[in-house]
């Protein structure tokens, strides 16, 4: 018997490692998905919402409410239905995917013994690279990204989840605002007059009470679990540095790409003169405690802190994970990987600068994508400084980033291209390959072209070899090539619409489809009086797609020309959105990048696109606001005797308010070069009804295909 064992077992003893071998290649092929990926799940559920939430689970709840109590959370329920539905919409909300997942998963452990509360609640991720998660009306919780590449372990996670989750079982938003409601009518009663000032004082004063009680009773609920209740107290602790960068690391002159130690020194000096004389300034100012919306953290900590005291020696045991350790350590190294990218699309160039630096010399990260990110920055840093488009100013306020603004805002041009290109230099020949060598060609032509002296200081001794460099690039938006006329005097120009109407087709013939993506909003100033027009880009904002039923009965004429890429949530497929947002960031760089040539960050997203996509143009619909005043446009029009006296008193009173004019401003771009193929410009008076941007839009397709 013994003589056959081995020959019986021996196959099922294979079999079985070869099935344990399968299992541990599958956990780490989960282990390597893209925790961001979405899955080819219905995702209509997602962009359901009443019009009101004010059904009958609010009525129930607040089934003794006066009328006027009723309107106030009639009022509430619509805002957050309304900020949930732009959101949803906005394609800035990951749904279906792995870490979204794992993150209800999670919260359904917080609340094993709630179900019912369980059910109701629903956690979303959102792409932000900020430290913040918050709570809406409608039961909805978003962790940002940014807070994903912070937090140190799963207990930290779960805590701030709790805390998001009693928010919601508190109901702070309605009842804060029930109570603000209560409290104005009595003063109205009173006859006691209550200024802005101080309504603001105790709308904060609530917004402290109510996220103490959410610390205090999220922490509770935290507790319920068997992780370590020291991990509560460190996620507090670490929102004292929200502010700092998302990646934590030590300042140095590597980081800066500096090879003197001298020139860093220097650098840390100037910004702690400056510093120190703007703490001195600073002595004096009105403290503005009072309006802080959150309780200080050292309070908040000190009130956890109390409550350990009475915690039993076996509850802070140290346990960190008890959902999923793997799912936890993969999230967090793609969130980190995806803040850079956030940065990018945000156009954030010292924070994208910092953070790609920081993955170079902390982590080893030389990745063609790090070094893309990399050399993107130093472009779009220099493009800041010689068109003075952004102040220069990071969103985070760690030592780095104030540093490196100080430099950005305090420095001659000489010494920031100096720096600029010592830094493109060090990557292009550490790192050669051909993205590298286009990103070294396109800042050097920068450099070039708007530091006219002392060249020879900046280059060195590639000074002589710039002639034979030769940018391989696309280029910006050159609004010279768009006719803009302002004229001083907004009710004269009424009459002269048509001579504001105009077009442009650059190329002769058409030849693939068309992509349609949303519409924008920006303004367009003039520099000084008789100046070129340039785009005021910090005022540039994406509206809602209030022309979506435009667009898709365009689509519908234009068969099968013209194909939309606004999304659609009733049948939503999972890609709507990716492409939607990446054609329409594409396009804002061109606007950003005025009348210059640079490298795309997009470039290899708008290849994909072209080819799932089957489109070759990308048109754009953007509002434009003109404000500037010249004494040509103003001479041409007024110069009249008999016109001169009428108009004398209005066109003063314009010129004292800078009145704008409006167009509505059509780009179609070609996407295989990036060049503009055509634009439209149409003087519009706001509001614009669907029947008026149908007939716009379609002439405007009508002209650029010919027909």
């Amino acid at each position: 018997m013994g003589l056959h064992k081995t020959p019986i077992l021996l196959p099922f003893i294979m079999n079985f490692k070869l099935f344990l071998l399968s299992i541990l290649l599958f956990q780490s092929a989960i282990g390597q998905q893209n925790m961001f990926q979405e899955s080819s799940e219905s995702l209509a559920h997602h962009f359901e919402y009443a019009n009101v939430l004010a059904n009958s689970s609010i009525k129930d709840r607040y089934d003794e409410l006066t009328r006027s109590e009723g309107f106030v959370v009639n009022q509430v329920t619509y805002s957050g239905s309304s900020f949930t539905k732009r959101l949803h919409h906005s394609g800035k909300v990951f749904f279906n995917c792995p870490a979204g997942v794992y993150l209800n998963q999670l919260k359904s452990h917080l609340l094993s013994d709630y179900p019912d509360l369980d059910k109701l609640i629903h956690v979303y991720i959102t792409e932000d690279a900020s430290l913040n998660a918050f709570a809406t009306v409608n039961n909805n919780i978003y962790v940002n990204i940014g807070l994903l590449t912070r937090v140190e372990n799963e207990a930290q996670l779960a805590f701030i989840l709790s805390h998001e989750i009693m928010h919601i079982v508190n109901e702070h938003l309605i009842k804060g605002t029930l109570k603000l409601q209560k409290e104005a009518s009595s003063y109205d009663k009173s006859n006691i007059a209550v200024n802005n000032d101080i309504f603001e004082l105790r709308k904060h004063e609530l917004s402290r009470e109510n996220e103490t009680q959410a610390d205090l009773d999220g922490f509770e609920l935290f507790l319920k679990t068997t992780y370590d209740a020291l991990e509560g107290v460190k996620a507090l602790e670490m929102l004292e540095k929200a502010n700092d960068f998302t990646i934590d690391f030590t300042m140095s002159q590597e980081l800066f790409f500096l090879s003197s130690n001298e020139i860093y020194s220097n650098l840390i000096k100037k910004y702690k003169d400056f510093y120190s004389k703007y703490s001195r300034n600073r002595e004096g100012k009105v403290d503005s405690l009072p309006y802080l919306t959150h309780p200080l953290l050292s309070v908040r900590i000190d009130q956890m802190a109390e409550i350990m005291k009475s915690i039993p020696a076996d509850k802070n045991d140290g346990i960190q994970y008890l959902v999923s350790e793997t799912d936890f350590k993969e999230l967090k190294k793609q969130a980190t990987e995806l803040v850079n990218q956030i940065y990018a699309d945000e156009l954030d160039f010292i924070s994208l600068f910092l953070n790609s630096s920081a993955r170079y010399h902390t982590l080893g990260d030389t990745s063609e994508n790090n070094l893309n990110f990399i050399a993107y920055s130093l472009q779009g840093l220099l493009f800041d400084r010689y068109k003075h488009v952004q102040l220069g100013e990071a969103r985070s306020t760690n030592i780095a980033d104030s540093v490196l603004s100080h430099f950005y805002k305090t420095s001659t041009d000489q010494e920031f291209s100096t720096w600029i290109y010592a830094t493109i230099d060090e990557i292009a020949t550490k790192h050669p390959s051909e993205k590298s060598k286009r990103y070294y060609d396109v800042i050097t032509k920068l450099i070039s072209k708007h530091q006219t002296t002392s060249l020879d200081t900046i280059f060195g001794s590639d000074y002589e070899q710039l002639k034979t460099i030769s940018a391989d690039t696309v280029g910006g938006l050159n609004i010279d090539e768009i006719s803009f006329e302002v004229t001083p005097y907004s009710d004269l120009s009424i009459f002269k619409v048509s001579k504001f109407n105009d077009y442009k087709k650059v190329s002769k013939e058409v030849d693939g489809k068309l992509a349609v993506v949303g519409m924008t909003n920006i303004h367009i100033r003039r520099e000084k009086f008789m100046g070129k027009h340039i785009l005021d880009i910090p005022k540039m904002a994406t509206t809602d797609k209030r022309s979506d039923v435009v667009f898709d009965n365009i689509e519908t004429d234009f068969t099968p020309k013209v194909t939309s890429l606004l999304p659609n949530p009733k049948e939503y497929s999972g890609d709507d959105y990716v492409h939607y947002d990446q054609l329409n960031l594409w396009l804002s760089e061109r606007m950003y990048f005025t009348n210059e040539s640079f490298v795309s960050i997009h470039e290899d997203d708008i290849k994909k696109i072209m080819q799932e996509c089957d489109v070759k143009y990308a048109f754009s619909s953007i509002n434009v606001g003109v404000k500037s005043f010249s004494f040509k446009t103003f001479l041409a029009a007024y110069f009249s005797p008999f016109v001169m006296p009428i108009y004398l008193p209005g066109m003063i009173m314009h010129v004292a308010n800078s009145s704008t004019r409006k167009y509505q401003l059509s780009l179609i771009y070609n996407l295989e070069s990036g060049e503009l193929v055509f634009w439209d410009k149409r003087t519009y008076l706001e509001p614009n009804s669907i029947g008026q941007l149908q007939m716009i839009n379609t002439d405007i397709f009508n002209n650029f295909f010919n027909e």
